[in-house]
């Protein structure tokens, strides 16, 4: 495949290209970027639209995406899913996720709060990450940041108003949120199916 593949953060490129050396990566914003080629598909990965805090920003990565997509091109893409994960951060406000490894556990104690703006549901995130080797705990580090979780209608209107016809939406579960993923099309070839969450 002809990939190429872009992120904001220089430290997250370095990681890509450790990973994958011969891969095809710059640095970008997905909000405002142009590509000299065109591409038939486009995958956002890891919730990354969830940190598109206002409308303003997904119409402008939406459009984007529109100028560098040729033909009945696809768009692919995951959200934290408003109608599961609002009510379960309601009933948890802390939570603990952990993981072990060789023999060391890796633990983070997560609180998150629940607050509207004007265009979306935002959530407040705080975490703080732990190593536990044998009797020993380390701090690793803290983790504070905003994200915003989507209702089915939310996206499915700022796709319209992007240029884009939903295809699918299915739910897709993650270690820590309820999600869904988008198929989008830039033509307009088949009617919406939504297949859940709503």
């Amino acid at each position: 495949e002809d990939y190429l593949g872009f992120d904001l953060s220089a430290p997250m490129l370095a990681l890509a290209r450790q990973k994958y050396p011969v891969g095809n990566f710059r640095q970008g914003d997905m909000r405002n970027f142009d590509l000299p080629k065109k591409y038939d598909i486009a995958l956002i990965t890891g919730r990354s639209t969830s940190y598109l805090l206002k409308d303003d920003d997904l119409e402008s990565t939406f459009a984007s995406i529109l100028k560098v997509l040729q033909g009945p091109s696809l768009l692919v893409f995951d959200c934290i899913d408003a109608n599961k994960f609002l009510p379960y951060i309601e009933e948890n406000p802390k939570v603990m996720h952990d993981h072990k490894t060789n023999g060391i556990r890796y633990f983070r104690e997560t609180t998150w709060v629940r607050s509207q703006n004007v265009n979306g549901t935002l959530v407040n995130w705080t975490s703080t990450y732990f190593k536990e080797e044998g009797a020993a705990i380390e701090l690793v580090g803290n983790d504070i940041s905003t994200f915003r979780a989507f209702y089915v209608a939310e996206i499915s209107a700022l796709l319209a108003k992007s240029g884009f016809d939903v295809l699918n939406v299915f739910a897709r579960k993650t270690y820590a949120f309820d999600t869904f993923v988008v198929t989008a099309q830039v033509e307009k070839k088949a009617k919406p199916r939504f297949l859940s969450p709503n």
